[in-house]
């Protein structure tokens, strides 16, 4: 009975852990399901009144938190040719598959891998953007986009119609970034 009792505390607090983790989850993080490790302790019987005695085991989860930026730039560098090194970002970069490979003996280094469809996007710095135009004219966007490498594309509007140049207070042109996925 003893060891059935324990093989449910471990089964229960297992299922458990995870999701303890993911509240824990830093902020500029990824979280995947199976990227964490239980290491798992028997404790000694703990003795109650009468013909009562208390089961303990001690689990413990060790969860791995992986840097978005980090991970993005690790992806883009392995799947995108000619990447550039400039910062990129993946969106739903959760929804990836993730297999936890082997875990070093003091838990600081881990081997995985990540299956699955993904789009990497440049990140560029819009507030920068909208900075470097104010004031300028529209004939001065090509020259300015010159210090933006990940913008493909640029569809400028000036309202009204008539207007020539830019506002000169930043906080009054709006960026709308949109993205486009290339098949390869």
């Amino acid at each position: 009975a003893e060891k059935a009792a324990r093989r449910n505390i471990r089964t229960k607090i297992t299922a458990e852990l995870p999701a303890q983790a993911m509240q824990a989850l830093p902020k500029d993080a990824v979280f995947f399901g199976g990227a964490y490790r239980v290491t798992e302790e028997s404790l000694p019987n703990e003795e109650r009144s009468g013909s009562e005695t208390t089961v303990r085991e001690k689990l413990t989860l060790t969860a791995f938190y992986l840097p978005r930026a980090d991970l993005s730039r690790a992806i883009a560098a392995e799947e995108v040719p000619h990447w550039s090194g400039k910062p990129v970002s993946i969106p739903k970069i959760e929804s990836l598959s993730f297999q936890l490979n082997s875990v070093s003996s003091d838990g600081e280094t881990i081997s995985f891998s990540l299956t699955g469809d993904a789009s990497v996007v440049s990140i560029f710095d819009a507030a920068g953007l909208a900075e470097a135009l104010q004031g300028k004219p529209k004939s001065a966007v090509a020259e300015e986009l010159s210090a933006f490498p990940a913008i493909e594309k640029v569809d400028v509007t000036l309202r009204p119609f008539w207007r020539r140049s830019f506002p000169e207070k930043a906080g009054k042109i709006k960026i709308e970034t949109v993205t486009q996925e290339t098949v390869q």
